[in-house]
């Protein structure tokens, strides 16, 4: 959900930027760190990325660094107002179109062995009025199999090296077709996108982790 900056309250340096979105810390750009809402905290940052640029780091890591380093995960950031659709139950609030709620993962036929996997999102702009969305309006293909709907944070397993894998899902690139993936027990880690078709191959599936440990599949069975 995005709000909006009333014209007396906006940032001098950014004025055509009537809307604040919540975004993590690591998933924005060098570029994007500089509409960071708190201006304390935007100079902070832009000295950190300067300063770790000098000596050779790139900004995504210098960005996941500074989160660990100073506990900040997620930071509010100002965006331009045509990037946003007008919630009409609340005038002063709204939805980014390019933000997305969940991804529908498909197994489609092409005539390989384990066929072809594909990634359906959904922008948090089509879910406005509250309903799930429903998976069937957006089936890529007539004899598609759905195998997961995955939201952020999700916990997702695969097989590799025959072990079974777990990760978080983190984010989505929509046009790529590919999960941002994480390890499930760092609160803070690096992007490291995924495509949706190489991890369906390795036996994707969404799963749920126990107070205790245990790993069990959606449906109830246990993995591990």
């Amino acid at each position: 959900m995005s709000r909006y900056v009333p014209p007396e309250r906006r940032d001098p340096n950014w004025p055509e930027h009537e809307w604040v979105v919540r975004k993590a810390l690591t998933d924005l750009s060098e570029k994007n760190c500089e509409t960071i809402r708190n201006r304390k905290l935007r100079d902070r940052v832009r000295n950190y990325l300067q300063q770790h640029k000098a000596n050779g780091l790139k900004a995504d890591k210098a960005l996941a660094k500074f989160a660990k380093e100073y506990g900040v995960r997620h930071v509010r950031i100002l965006i331009k107002n045509q990037t946003i659709s007008p919630a009409a139950s609340a005038p002063y609030k709204g939805y980014a179109p390019v933000s997305y709620i969940c991804c529908d993962v498909w197994r489609v036929p092409k005539g390989r062995e384990r066929g072809e996997f594909k990634g359906v999102f959904w922008s948090y702009a089509e879910t406005a009025d509250g309903q799930a969305p429903d998976k069937a309006t957006k089936k890529p293909h007539p004899a598609a199999r759905f195998i997961a709907r995955l939201f952020k944070d999700d916990i997702v397993a695969y097989e590799e090296g025959g072990r079974t894998i777990l990760v978080r899902v983190a984010g989505f690139s929509t046009t790529n077709n590919k999960l941002d993936i994480r390890p499930h027990h760092l609160a803070v880690s690096e992007q490291s996108y995924v495509g949706i078709n190489v991890l369906g191959a390795k036996g994707l599936k969404k799963v749920r982790i126990s107070p205790d440990g245990l790993v069990f599949g959606v449906e109830g069975e246990t993995i591990s």
